[in-house]
């Protein structure tokens, strides 16, 4: 709509009319990816595994390459998740 009322009042004025079509791209395009990362990005919490127990500020001795030890483990049913 714009587009077209800048082309009526001043036919030979084509550097407006490209600038207003580069801003409409650019706001079309932040637009898009805004809703890219609100829906498409963030995690939905039905995703999120939950566990029926967490141990935490403890010392668990891991048999991973280097035996390293962490401060919390989370179990889920017969399963440690983390």
């Amino acid at each position: 709509m714009e587009l077209l009322i800048v082309k009526m009042l001043n036919p030979a004025n084509e550097s407006k009319v490209v600038e207003i079509r580069e801003y409409l791209m650019i706001l079309k395009f932040r637009v898009f990816a805004i809703i890219f990362v609100v829906f498409g990005v963030l995690p939905f919490p039905g995703y999120a595994q939950s566990a029926d127990i967490a141990l935490i500020n403890g010392k668990v001795l891991t048999v991973d390459a280097d035996f390293s030890t962490e401060q919390a483990v989370a179990v889920q049913g017969e399963r440690i998740v983390s």
